[in-house]
């Protein structure tokens, strides 16, 4: 396990609650040998999708849903289940809306103490 899936106190992170609450992002790359299209999101946005849609907050059983968007653009199928990792790069999807303050502050003192 890499050093960003792991909190301050060298535990393991394995949700998206967690992910966002250290700022973290996701990068997904597509399974097909021949694409290789890689997408970085914010744990923050992604936490919020989870939130809004009561979808379980486990990375694994989310990315299922996921498929890759290039592929099937061109005719290739629905590529599911991406490859996935922790990143602190830039995201490059910014079409997911973040939370509003005021849930994301709900979240931030929860598990502040």
């Amino acid at each position: 396990m890499s050093d960003l899936a792991r909190d301050h106190l060298n535990r393991p992170m394995r949700s998206f609650r967690e992910f966002a609450l250290h700022q973290r992002c996701v990068r997904l790359t597509c399974r097909s040998r021949s694409c290789g299209h890689q997408a970085i999101f914010e744990a923050v946005c992604l936490w919020w999708l989870v939130e809004r849609r009561n979808w379980p907050d486990d990375p694994t059983t989310l990315f299922s849903r996921f498929y890759c968007h290039r592929c099937w653009s061109l005719r290739l199928g629905k590529v599911f289940r991406p490859y996935w990792e922790l990143t602190v790069d830039q995201p490059n999807v910014t079409h997911l809306p973040p939370p509003p303050e005021r849930e994301w502050k709900r979240l931030i003192s929860r598990y502040r103490s």
